[in-house]
């Protein structure tokens, strides 16, 4: 590498640089305000999560100043020494610091959100070993479920009760979400990885399609994180037995339809 490169790639590592600790500084502000919200025991999971909606927006746009200032200010300095490659070492270092950065926000997302349910856990599991009681007798009955709403009979006086969660209970349900989302996080961040592999790979190979063995690796990464994330939420949660296979199917579908299906040489080999 020449002294000119070496001068514009150290320029571009530096801007590089600067946004990524700009992102772990906003990370911080965002991990200290959620724990004074937390503060109390009775954490206000609605106003956490438009807290964490609001940085994640930030680091979006400080995501997006990478690309803008690369086309802008940086692509040009890049393709003018004129020497075959050396643009896409600069765009690879742009798209990967980008992918990284988003990867570690949601990385923190999803563990900062389980953990404030799982901070709200003990209050839950309380109120779902309380008793219920017949509205009209008090005598116990035993609903259907304490996580739903649902009709129960007194065994006593036979009156109908309309058997309503806890607020606690009500509060914490949500968490098979939270606790879904960040077991299954780390195969999301590998099907992110292997998108970026794959268009990098097309655009050094002057944007050819896709190998059929690398859209099946995609579809393969994506089952696997249906059923993680579909196993991991049933387990919390109060569903039905085919919840995870109707679940994972609704998702593959989606993704099929949407993604790999767009590609009739994908289609072909399906025999579609």
């Amino acid at each position: 590498m020449n002294a000119a490169q070496q001068a514009i790639l150290e320029r571009w590592d530096k801007f590089l640089g600067s946004i990524e600790q700009r992102n772990a500084s906003i990370i911080e502000e965002a991990r200290q305000g959620v724990a004074a919200m937390s503060e109390g025991g009775s954490p206000d999971t609605a106003a956490i999560d438009r807290a964490l909606h609001a940085i994640g927006m930030r680091l979006q746009t400080l995501r997006g100043k990478i690309m803008d200032t690369w086309s802008a200010q940086v692509m040009d300095k890049f393709t003018a020494l004129d020497i075959p490659g050396f643009e896409d070492v600069g765009l690879d270092r742009a798209e990967s610091l980008g992918l990284l950065l988003e990867e570690r926000w949601e990385d923190f997302r999803t563990r900062t959100v389980a953990d404030v349910y799982r901070s709200m856990h003990p209050a839950a599991a309380a109120a779902l070993a309380l008793p219920a009681q017949c509205a009209t007798c008090k005598a116990p009955i035993e609903p259907e479920s304490r996580i739903r709403t649902v009709s129960a009979t007194c065994g006593s006086c036979n009156a109908v009760n309309q058997v309503v969660p806890h607020a606690d209970i009500r509060a914490y349900q949500p968490a098979a979400h939270a606790y879904a989302e960040e077991a299954s996080m780390p195969i999301r961040i590998a099907i992110q990885r292997h998108r970026q592999a794959a268009d990098r790979r097309s655009r050094h190979a002057g944007y050819a399609p896709e190998p059929i063995a690398s859209l099946e690796e995609w579809a393969a990464l994506e089952l696997q994180y249906w059923q993680k994330y579909a196993e991991v939420q049933a387990a919390q949660g109060d569903h039905g037995p085919n919840h995870v296979a109707e679940l994972v199917k609704s998702r593959m579908d989606a993704f099929e339809e949407y993604s790999v299906k767009t590609d009739q040489r994908w289609r072909r080999a399906r025999g579609l």
